[in-house]
């Protein structure tokens, strides 16, 4: 039997740092708030992908939630209070674009401005999004476009 793995490997795999998973599992966050009277949703500007939906794998010692959370802080520099509510809103099925499948977990969560914790050292640059320029700027990837207008329309 081939030792080989029969998934793409993440970056963190490929250099040791994290064990090798067969099954893969991401969590995302929705996070809402407003400006000038409209709902925005935050999106982080990746260098490769584009505009996407904070998030990342879920360690193994992690639960879907603490995995959102986790990345969240890492890639906007934004900390949720542990007490926070927040709700699981989806999961689908995706496939990754080097090959292999995920599993897309995306909570979500509503703030007001004046609740929003100040940021810290973020991962990637920040961008706030009506619902019509997420349609116009997100690309339809993986159903993120279409789930993060979805939580735009839970908190109005």
């Amino acid at each position: 039997m081939s030792s080989t793995p029969f998934l793409p490997l993440t970056h963190a795999e490929a250099c040791g740092q994290k064990p090798l998973r067969l099954v893969r599992a991401a969590a995302r966050f929705v996070l809402i708030t407003q400006q000038h009277q409209k709902n925005v949703c935050l999106f982080i500007r990746h260098p490769i992908k584009g505009l996407e939906l904070p998030g990342g794998a879920i360690d193994p010692d992690e639960t879907p939630q603490q995995a959102g959370l986790r990345e969240l802080a890492e890639e906007t520099g934004i900390h949720l209070p542990a007490d926070h509510p927040v709700t699981l809103i989806a999961m689908f099925p995706f496939t990754d674009p080097r090959g292999g499948n995920w599993l897309d977990i995306i909570f979500s969560t509503c703030m007001a401005p004046t609740q929003l914790p100040a940021r810290q050292e973020a991962e990637f640059p920040l961008c706030w999004l009506t619902g019509e320029e997420i349609k116009q700027q997100v690309t339809r990837q993986a159903n993120r476009s279409e789930v993060a207008l979805a939580a735009l329309t839970l908190y109005t």
